[in-house]
């Protein structure tokens, strides 16, 4: 059995440039949790300051029907898109491209807003390798539609959240190059992961006990960045 270098595998997180709470709580995090020493950030694309949703950067496109619900300011569900969710798919997709580029076997890719469970660091040391896996997902999953496999994975077909998945090589592949996922980036990051996909064509892998998790969506007091809407012209 094969585990992950846990101290030694990239760990990327992204964070909006005026997220600067969530910035350094992500930095302390590497005092709190030794096995996160190499976090590293990656500067997010902020869905506030997009100008033409019809010409974005990183090799993101988006279709008409998704551009003209972000132009009524059109909310995050079912899968449509808001400025904050194309944000965070052009983020992803940074991170994914930074993983292609350096040939990294297995990455960590994390939001700003992910808390960690407190034996986070011995967990993830002891955590092994399922062969031929393209994602695990390190929060949780649809329990329906998950199969456990052993006593560390249940195998997923859907995921909900993409706060903390490891990432192989392979995988990062398949989703920016072979699968093509960003270009069209037809749905919210989560659903874009199954919704549409046969159910082999990502390997994706669920802990069966979260070592990740993150504070709920809609609410008022922090509300998630991807559920910034437009403001109708």
């Amino acid at each position: 059995m094969r585990f992950f270098p846990a101290r030694s595998m990239p760990k990327l997180y992204i964070n909006l440039d005026r997220r600067a709470d969530r910035r350094a709580r992500m930095e302390a995090s590497r005092q709190t949790h030794p096995v996160l020493a190499n976090l590293e950030r990656v500067p997010g694309c902020d869905g506030r300051d997009i100008e033409d949703f019809a010409r974005l950067p990183g090799g993101v496109r988006i279709s008409r029907r998704q551009q003209r619900h972000i132009a009524v300011g059109g909310p995050s569900r079912g899968g449509m898109h808001t400025p904050g969710s194309v944000g965070l798919g052009i983020s992803y997709k940074a991170a994914l491209d930074r993983v292609l580029a350096e040939g990294w076997d297995h990455t960590l890719v994390l939001e700003d807003d992910a808390t960690f469970v407190d034996d986070f660091g011995p967990r993830l040391e002891g955590l092994p390798i399922p062969d031929g896996y393209d994602a695990i997902c390190l929060g949780y999953t649809s329990a329906p539609r998950a199969e456990a496999i052993d006593p560390w994975y249940m195998r997923a077909y859907r995921v909900y959240g993409t706060f903390a998945i490891i990432w192989s090589l392979a995988g990062a592949r398949k989703v920016v190059d072979e699968l093509k996922l960003f270009d069209p980036f037809k749905y919210a990051l989560d659903t874009r992961f199954y919704f549409g996909l046969d159910r082999g064509a990502l390997a994706k892998y669920c802990v069966i006990d979260r070592m990740v998790r993150h504070p709920p969506q809609h609410t008022t007091d922090d509300p998630s960045d991807i559920l910034i809407r437009s403001d109708p012209g």
